[in-house]
């Protein structure tokens, strides 16, 4: 019985702290909570249930009533604001005139220069009402929106990482320790390590095939494309993963690296 008093009373101030954090961050850091409104909603719903608020102070339950009720605010608001804004279904015409290049020299794997987010890739719109000139202009267009598709995720990704708000799966501290010979494929491919701390990461996502884009500046200007080829599990116990790079690039063994 001792046992589960301390153990509530632990849990209680741990509930506590939590609101104060919430509170902190939602007075000092408003931009940063915006962000995460719908997260920060679902945790005051969850401890507002909590049997733990029988034994919480007017003073603490006020606080996050506050909280609560700034944030419905602030949803109502933002909902108001949509509903003024008119909807206009606007066509996109892309770029006119002829291609830069020919579609069929253009590399699958895009350039730094293509990963910049302010990069505008050349492209055209889909004919629907009207035919194509011919099949190599059908085949154009479809070919740099379909790779337009694949990149712009990507670009946008990297400049996730950049400001430090990304949803993608960044491996940090990557060590590059040798190059050897694949027996399967008869090839030379890179092996790396990843940081203890995300191994059990690396177990889940990092599957064969996997593309990756690694860099040693953070992705300023480093892009190097590669995929996995090789996650046997007694190399991934030790969070070693074997990776084949799409190009010839040169890699400093001595630098580390994120992917």
């Amino acid at each position: 019985m001792a046992e589960i008093k301390m153990k509530d009373r632990i849990r209680a101030k741990l509930f506590h702290y939590l609101i104060e954090i919430l509170l902190f961050g939602y007075e000092n850091h408003l931009t940063k909570m915006d962000d995460y409104e719908s997260d920060v909603h679902k945790i005051i719903s969850a401890l507002k249930f909590k049997d733990v608020f029988l034994e919480m102070t007017k003073e603490k339950f006020a606080q996050l009533e506050k909280i609560y009720i700034d944030l419905q605010n602030l949803e109502s608001q933002k909902a108001k604001k949509k509903a003024k804004v008119p909807f206009t279904n606007r066509k996109f015409t892309g770029n006119n005139g002829l291609p830069p290049e020919n579609y069929r020299f253009l590399s699958l794997i895009p350039s730094p220069e293509e990963l910049k987010i302010n990069f505008q890739p050349y492209l055209r719109s889909a004919k629907i009402d009207e035919p194509y000139f011919d099949s190599e202009h059908y085949l154009d267009v479809h070919f740099r929106l379909l790779r337009e598709d694949l990149i712009s995720p990507l670009r946008s990704g990297i400049e996730e990482i950049k400001t430090g708000k990304t949803r993608m799966h960044l491996y940090k501290s990557v060590k590059f320790i040798e190059l050897a010979l694949h027996l399967p494929s008869g090839e030379y491919i890179h092996y790396v390590k990843i940081h203890e701390s995300q191994i059990k990461l690396c177990k889940k996502t990092l599957k064969n095939f996997s593309l990756l884009c690694v860099s040693s500046d953070k992705y300023q200007n480093e892009f190097f494309f590669a995929s996995v080829v090789d996650r046997e599990d007694c190399l991934m116990y030790d969070g070693k993963i074997g990776i084949k790079f799409e190009n010839d690039y040169e890699i400093d063994m001595s630098k580390e690296y994120q992917m």
